[in-house]
């Protein structure tokens, strides 16, 4: 992407308001996902926000994995990561 669009998404982000939800809706499977988290945290790093993360059934891991196969390593090493959508066994509620 190049910087001018990337200025332009990160422009579009700042739009957003405190609590709103943006879904990204992709229709191939292909990296985009793993490509966006990376966006993400990127814009997190740039404008000195906490990166936290809702790791749903731990697709954190699957992309981080991703990101590895791309040279892409540690990333996620400062994020703030919150499991949700685990079941241990044994585990009383």
């Amino acid at each position: 992407m190049a910087v001018e669009k990337l200025g332009e998404v990160f422009q579009f982000m700042d739009s957003i308001g405190f609590g709103e939800t943006v879904l990204v809706e992709y229709t191939s499977p292909n990296y985009t996902l793993d490509f966006m988290v990376l966006l993400l945290k990127r814009y997190a790093d740039d404008r000195g926000y906490p990166f936290v993360v809702d790791d749903h059934l731990d697709t954190l891991h699957v992309i981080n994995e991703h990101l590895k196969f791309f040279g892409v390593r540690g990333i996620f090493d400062d994020a703030f990561v919150l499991k949700t959508g685990l079941f241990y066994k044994g585990l009383k509620a």
